[in-house]
């Protein structure tokens, strides 16, 4: 997504294989979706990365997962776009904008709505002003930056959008999106735009810009909106900065002595935060189960996921001294959409003595498509 894909497709090559390895269907469908869009900056949208692509929203859809669904399908809708069949990227985003209304998830909206408005033909500027608010409401940086690009696009660019176009691309270090803002200010045929178009040929891969009609600036490809992370976005549309989770995972080793070969009870306990005082996790959160994934030699009973009644128990057996780590994966029982996930560290000292009691757990990077629980 930082503008090498090669290096991003075997990364998420070797993602999937290991979601496959513990069994996470969700993640493996994720990891598929991500692979597309890799793809698709690589080579372009090709008639086999086009039958992937309608495949891609069903692996979601069989685990129940939308906000997956409604990404793979914007995901489809775009390269519908860039290989110029608007009708049928129409038609799909509006599939898109349904499903992210469902989850409810505005970042997804904001970009299903620029991508439409993109598409339509003669006056978007309520359409483009309404979506410069969606993405306002949820934090996105690079949203407006492309939106306003797009308002400003021929005929009669308009200089004031283009100018704060070329300071927000400026503020988020896209350097590609400084080239794109000289392109439809000076043309392409002119010496600045001229040298604009040289430098953007060296931001993408090559399949990327080959199709490009510089004469005509609404093909700019829209695949490439979707280069940079959107660190500050918040897909349920809260401020940046201000995203509290709704709760938080505590684990309790119970037994202090864990010894090799001897099972150890650790309780898993989720408590809602701060902004609901008083609640109880029963009340307030939806239903959740645990799962625990041993990283070194040891179980942790049981394999499967057990349902979270404010609290869950496992059971851990080291087969050696020394740091063992577990990772626990929280999920939304109903959708199976995995909300966070925690990692703990057990040190085994032998068959006797007292042990550190586990440290406490540690939060792995929140999956963009859930809270963190």
């Amino acid at each position: 997504m930082r503008g090498d894909p090669e290096e991003a497709r075997k990364r998420l090559e070797t993602a999937r294989f290991a979601f496959r390895d513990v069994g996470d269907v969700v993640g493996a469908a994720w990891t598929s979706t991500e692979l597309c869009r890799a793809e698709l900056l690589l080579n372009g949208a090709r008639p086999d990365m086009m039958l992937e692509l309608k495949a891609a929203p069903l692996a979601h859809r069989e685990h129940g997962d939308v906000r997956g669904e409604a990404w793979a399908t914007l995901l489809q809708g775009v390269a519908y776009a860039d290989a110029d069949l608007p009708g049928s990227a129409a038609h799909v985003l509006l599939q898109t904008l349904r499903l992210f209304e469902r989850v409810p998830d505005r970042l997804g909206i904001a970009w299903t709505r620029h991508h439409l408005a993109w598409l339509t033909r003669g006056d978007r500027t309520a359409a483009l002003r309404r979506v410069l608010d969606a993405f306002d409401e949820t934090g996105c940086l690079n949203g407006p930056a492309w939106t306003l690009l797009l308002q400003a696009a021929p005929p009669g660019a308009d200089r004031v959008r283009l100018d704060e176009a070329q300071s927000r691309f400026e503020a988020l270090g896209d350097t590609a999106g400084e080239q794109w803002v000289a392109v439809v200010r000076d043309g392409p045929g002119s010496s600045r735009g001229a040298r604009a178009v040289r430098a953007l040929t060296s931001c993408y891969p090559r399949p990327v810009l080959k199709n490009t009609e510089w004469d005509d600036f609404d093909t700019i490809p829209l695949m490439v909106r979707h280069l940079l992370p959107e660190t500050a976005a918040s897909p349920d549309g809260a401020p940046p900065g201000e995203v509290s989770p709704a709760a938080f995972v505590r684990l309790a080793l119970l037994d202090d002595c864990p010894a090799t070969g001897e099972g150890a009870r650790i309780v898993l306990r989720v408590e809602p935060g701060r902004e609901y005082s008083g609640a109880t996790s029963e009340n307030l959160l939806p239903p959740l189960t645990a799962r625990a994934t041993p990283l070194s030699r040891a179980d942790v009973d049981p394999t499967h996921s057990v349902p979270v009644n404010g609290t869950a128990l496992f059971r851990f057996t080291p087969y050696q001294t020394g740091r063992h780590r577990i990772r626990f994966t929280i999920e939304d029982a109903e959708s199976n959409t995995v909300l966070q996930q925690v990692e703990t560290e057990i040190e085994v000292i032998g068959t006797t003595g007292t042990a550190p009691v586990s440290a406490a757990p540690q939060p792995m990077p929140t999956p963009a498509l859930g809270q963190g629980a």
